[in-house]
């Protein structure tokens, strides 16, 4: 992040909320829209098998980086959701 100050305003992404459901993962992202932001994703003792509404930066040891993209809109903020497939 680099020096925000008082007032400035959210240019980056936010994480609403996550949850693992059964063998998903999933990630619900809110961020400008027409912007694409970087996520690292911590992943133990799990295989990511597929992904839907991001794309696979790289996947090294436990870690993976997605690229999310959000799409124009009429509103100012876009929320995404983020499906991360698991095997064991």
């Amino acid at each position: 992040v680099p020096s925000p100050s008082p007032g400035d305003k959210s240019t980056g992404m936010r994480i609403i909320s996550d949850r693992l459901d059964g063998k998903i993962y999933v990630v619900n992202a809110e961020a400008q829209k027409g912007t694409t932001h970087t996520m690292d994703v911590y992943i133990k003792d799990w295989k990511p098998a597929k992904v839907e509404n991001s794309k696979v930066i790289s996947n090294v040891g436990n870690l993976l980086k997605l690229e999310v993209s959000f799409p124009s809109s009429d509103q100012k903020y876009v929320a995404k959701e983020v499906k991360i497939f698991l095997d064991e």
